[in-house]
């Protein structure tokens, strides 16, 4: 045989051993979380005199508790029977992709059903779970709107603006409660979200767009907008816009100006999505090396102006400037960081990392993205590593005021960098057998706990 024959024979078994390494180090991370997921849930109570305790302890396995074995071995089964006629339903799924795809139209209506069908669920299904924070937004909103108008801080304006307001009208024309009118808000906000994905991924990955949605929004930090009473549903969506509008300037398909001002406007929303301005600075330093001087300048300025703007605008809603110093976590309350910032320890982020697995699983694939060369140090990429990294800052540095689980949703918008740094690059893998393979195996573990968890917070609530 010639050399060069040789050669390729072996670079082809190297490639095809190294692509099945591959294969299975996925199945074997997912079917080690889901057995995981499985005796925390359901066998660790049993089997130790204080498994209840271990099990509340790690809640980022638990959720299995409210099914049981018997209804996990039903869902199992079930899953079993979609894996059988998968390629049937692979057939007939790709039939109306290609029905869909022929009208413009057929899109756009598909994807505001599917948004407004799960607006319904989202606020059918709210949470009952609430946390120290939203119990307080009753008495603080019948104290300040009558005097202020709205209840507003530094750190929260418009979300607090917004949701103040909005409970005002409604209580004095149809006699909402505070925790209603924020049920009606996360789950109207659900709907957009989905909306906004559902446009994002349809641009982005073509054929898969709507299989890549699903895998996206699999984790729990989408609990997020089934009627959570609490301030960051908007933010959220906020943030997914300016990560698409930073994926399309990147790919050169629009300017600058876009995520400079949608991330301004997040912030005056929510402070927390200052831990984003390092992507921003990003973004600049590619329009300088892109020559974009007008752009960067402008864009400065438009942000510049955003923020001075709001910053006058709510000093008349009773929120002075000085307030900004004295009273904002982002100044530390006047300097005084360290109630704000985590005092290392282990038991903390052992419930750091159960919140990881609870509200984002798929994390755990940048593992294996890694280790097989899959993140390339694109562009794109190189945003979202920064994305996750402020993300992660967030996550692992800001002290959870009412403990870790309670304060769930001040980190739940770390999930979308996250996902959107796995799901990128896994998509770009060109073998499609282990995608196609992985990618449902890992929605029906990601999700199917993600929903016990969300199911669990509308039957029994706290």
């Amino acid at each position: 045989m010639p050399l060069k024959n040789i050669l390729f024979s072996e670079f082809a078994t190297h490639s095809r051993k190294k692509r099945s390494i591959e294969h299975y180090g996925y199945l074997l991370i997912l079917g080690f979380l889901f057995l995981s997921q499985i005796f925390v849930g359901t066998l660790l109570a049993r089997l130790y005199p204080n498994g209840e305790v271990l099990r509340d302890f790690n809640f980022g396995f638990n959720q299995f508790k409210l099914l049981g074995l018997r209804g996990i071995l039903v869902v199992i089964v079930l899953f079993g029977v979609v894996l059988v006629f998968r390629h049937k339903i692979n057939t007939q799924a790709a039939i109306f992709s290609a029905f869909l795809e022929r009208k413009k139209w057929r899109v756009t209506v598909f994807i505001w059903v599917t948004a407004v069908i799960t607006m319904l669920l989202f606020f059918i299904f709210s949470t009952r779970f609430i946390n120290q924070d939203g119990l307080k937004f009753e008495r603080k909103f019948t104290r300040d709107v009558p005097v202020f108008g709205a209840h507003v801080t530094h750190d929260e304006m418009w979300e607090l603006y917004f949701h103040s307001r909005f409970w005002f009208y409604t209580n004095q024309y149809f006699g909402w409660d505070v925790p209603f009118s924020y049920r009606v808000i996360s789950s109207f906000m659900g709907g957009i979200f989905i909306y906004t994905l559902l446009k994002y991924t349809h641009q982005r990955f073509k054929d898969k767009w709507f299989a890549l949605a699903l895998l996206i929004s699999s984790g729990g930090y989408i609990q997020l907008f089934f009627g959570d009473v609490e301030n960051y549903t908007v933010t959220a969506v906020l943030i997914l816009i300016y990560f698409w509008s930073s994926d399309n300037y990147i790919r050169k398909k629009n300017s600058l100006i876009a995520p400079t001002v949608v991330l301004s406007i997040a912030l005056v929303f929510h402070l927390l999505s200052g831990f984003f301005l390092p992507s921003l600075i990003y973004l600049y330093i590619l329009a300088i090396q892109r020559k974009q001087f007008r752009s960067v300048t402008l864009g400065f300025t438009i942000s510049a102006l955003i923020i001075a703007l709001n910053l006058v605008f709510f000093s008349y809603q009773g929120l002075p400037i000085s307030n900004l110093w004295t009273n904002s976590h982002a100044s530390g309350g006047g300097g005084r960081y360290d109630q704000y910032l985590v005092s290392p320890s282990f038991e903390y982020y052992s419930q750091i990392i159960n919140l990881l697995f609870l509200l984002v699983p798929a994390f755990i694939f940048t593992i294996p993205l890694f280790v097989f060369k899959r993140i390339k140090y694109t562009e794109a990429n190189i945003y979202l590593l920064i994305c996750t990294t402020g993300a992660l800052l967030l996550l692992l540095g800001w002290k959870a005021g009412w403990g870790v689980y309670n304060d769930w949703n001040l980190f739940a918008i770390t999930a979308l960098p996250i996902s959107l740094l796995v799901w990128n690059n896994f998509d770009s893998i060109s073998d499609v057998g282990l995608k196609n393979d992985v990618a449902l195996i890992a929605g029906f573990v990601f999700s199917f706990h993600s929903l016990t968890w969300i199911m669990s917070n509308y039957m029994i609530g706290p």
